[in-house]
């Protein structure tokens, strides 16, 4: 249940905010935005580092980087075939 408490409303994490602080000493909670954040990117995290490289660097990097991975990849594929 406390795994979950996060995916609550409100009034239900208010609820369990004192025995979360008797328990752990924590009197808050993490915040509503970072939860949402780290749910989404552990199940989804091929997009979710898709969407952060494509707004984080500029195109001329990726270019710079694609022939690399490339010659990474068949070293790979060739070495498990």
């Amino acid at each position: 249940m406390k795994d979950r408490i996060s995916y609550m409303s409100a009034d239900l994490r208010e609820t369990y905010a004192p025995y979360r602080e008797s328990v752990s000493g924590t009197s808050s909670e993490e915040a509503r935005w970072k939860s949402c954040s780290d749910t989404t990117n552990g199940y989804f995290p091929m997009p979710v580092g898709s969407l952060f490289v494509q707004d984080s660097f500029p195109p001329e990097n990726k270019q710079v980087v694609s022939p690399d991975l490339l010659s990474a990849q068949s070293v790979r594929n060739s070495k498990f075939s």
